[in-house]
Parts: structure tokens; sequence; C-alpha cells
């Protein structure tokens, strides 16, 4: 009787409606609200234990008509609310403050992405389900707002909103509110950089497999590099400040182009290692017979007795710090 009620009400319905009134419905949920895919719409679903908000789920792709007209999409706008149907056949508005995982592989030459304010999550397998360029953060995304190298993302630009609380932009680059961390330098960007003096630190993964980048200059007060910051970048040259007394574990690993590395502090830096294998932590990955590395004058011998900073085989000691 349940599926003669919904389908009767389903014909009652005007032609003229059918953008706002859902048709066939995927699942109804715990709370009775019905989610599905809208005629030339998006479909969402309940968050669970949220039961007033909804997740963004993507995109209605059942057509080919439908296909082609999403495949054809540069930009998109996550949507801020949804329209569901309850088990009672009231329709009703909800609030949308999450992204799906899935929610942007169905369309494919999309460019850029924009996060309307109300988002607060998006999910990480919904930013590698994508090709998209650029994407423009709001200040209400505060929840898991990372893993923007995972998975091959193509960025080449992120904007964050002024009023965000943690994070701030620069130039398409991604810092910390009070611009001492930076935490992504988007894999795909081109053109030259340069740092604010403001930071002190380089945040994880901040500049792993950047492709067009070819000299990093880590200005002075940079006290630490995190776990694989450099990790299968294109840089050629990279300068650390005299500042620097850690690295975490990769940061220079698989630096393939890598031929110059310049090394401003006399103490070397500290390089981070298994406690339980301390020889784990090798220069792989790098061409290390044709690698230059210059440092201070007269800190030879302290590098090459420093874990890591041994394997160097070509050391230059230059006065100009």
């Amino acid at each position: 009787m349940k599926k003669i009620h919904i389908l009767t009400l389903f014909l009652l319905v005007p032609l003229t409606s059918w953008s706002r009134v859902p048709d066939a419905p995927d699942y109804t949920d715990e709370n009775g609200y019905q989610y599905k895919h809208f005629r030339n719409e998006v479909s969402g679903r309940m968050i669970e234990g949220r039961e007033k908000e909804v997740q963004f789920w993507g995109v209605d792709t059942r057509y080919s008509k439908q296909r082609e007209k999403w495949a054809a999409v540069k930009k998109f706008t996550v949507p801020t609310k949804m329209v569901v149907k309850r088990a009672d056949g009231k329709v009703i508005t909800m609030p949308v403050t999450a992204v799906d995982g899935n929610a942007f592989c169905a369309m494919p030459n999309l460019e850029e992405i924009i996060v309307p304010e109300g988002i607060t999550y998006v999910n990480p397998f919904a930013l590698s389900g994508t090709k998209a360029k650029r994407i423009s953060i709001p200040s209400s995304w505060i929840d898991h707002i990372y893993d923007f190298h995972g998975y091959k993302c193509q960025w080449e630009r992120i904007t964050v909103s002024n009023a965000h609380p943690t994070r701030c932009s620069i130039n398409g680059l991604m810092y910390s509110k009070d611009k001492s961390i930076l935490y992504v330098y988007p894999r795909m960007r081109q053109g030259a950089v340069t740092l604010p003096t403001t930071l002190k630190q380089i945040a994880e993964d901040a500049f792993r497999e950047a492709e067009h980048v070819s000299t990093i200059t880590v200005p002075e007060g940079v006290v630490e590099i995190g776990k694989s910051a450099f990790y299968e970048s294109s840089a050629s040259t990279i300068t650390l400040p005299s500042t620097l007394t850690k690295l975490g574990i990769n940061a220079l690993n698989c630096c393939r182009q890598l031929t110059t590395l310049r090394c401003k502090a006399a103490t070397p830096p500290a390089i981070a290692v298994r406690e339980d294998d301390p020889e784990w932590m090798e220069l792989w990955g790098m061409n290390v017979e044709s690698l230059q590395v210059y440092i201070p004058k007269g800190s030879r011998a302290a590098y090459e007795k420093a874990i890591w900073w041994r394997k160097i085989k070509n050391y230059v000691e230059d006065a100009q710090r």
C-alpha cells in the first residue's frame, strides 16, 4: 500500500513541478526522509547523527542528456539547500552542510569548485575525484580541512575566505591564519613564489608532487619542515635557512630533479628517524652523484657525521651564508 500511495502522489504532481518534486526515490532513512535524484538536479542524503542536515552526494547522470550536461560543466557551486520528500508526502527544504566522497566524479571537465558558506566538511575523496584547478574555501569549512595533495589532485589555486578562523590564502597557497605555517602549495601551480617572512614552519606534504616548481627558497625564521614536505617535487634548487633545526621523514626524498641544495644552518638540521631503526632514513630517490650541497664554512665535519646528511657525497663549504 505504501508504494501505491507514493506512486499516486507522483502522478498527481503537475509536469511543471518536476524540477522541485523528486521522482523515483533512492531510499528512505530512519527519519522518514526520502533522498533521491532530481530531474536535472542533484542528490543528497541525511548526515548520520545530524537529523536536520543533508550531505551533497552528486549530480543526476542516469540519462544520456544529463550525463552530457554535467560533463560540460566547468564551474560548479555546491548547493546549500536541498528539497526532500518525507514518507508522508510532504516536501521540505533542508540545509546542505557536507560533501560526499563521490560528489564531483560525474563532472570530468570541472575546472573550478566553489564551496559556499554553510558547508562545514568536504570528504577528501571528493577532492581527489576531480581534475578541478581552482577551489574556494568558506569560513564555515573547518572540519578535516586537509589532504589537498592526496590522490593526484590538480589544484593550481586555492582561495580561502578572509573570515576563515584558522586558514588564509596568499597567491593561491594555503597558510595558517597568522601566516606562520605553509600548508599547501598547489600541485599544478606555475610561476615563481615568494614565501612570507612570517613563516615558521613548512607543513607535512606542503610541496609534495609539485610539478612546476623549479626553485624553492625557505625564508629565515623557519625552524621546522614537515614529513614529505618536498617529496617528489620538481624543484632543482632548494635553499634552507640558517634557523632550520628539524626536517621530517622523506622531506627531501624522491626530488629527482634536485641538483642544488643550499643549507645555511651551521648545525645540521635533525632528520626524523624511526626509533626502532635509525638507519631506515636513507637518502633515496635522489641523484646523489650529481647533487651539490652547499653548507657554511667550517661545518663540513658536522654534516658528514649527521644522520642522513652523511649520505651526501658532494659538499661545498660556502662562506656566503
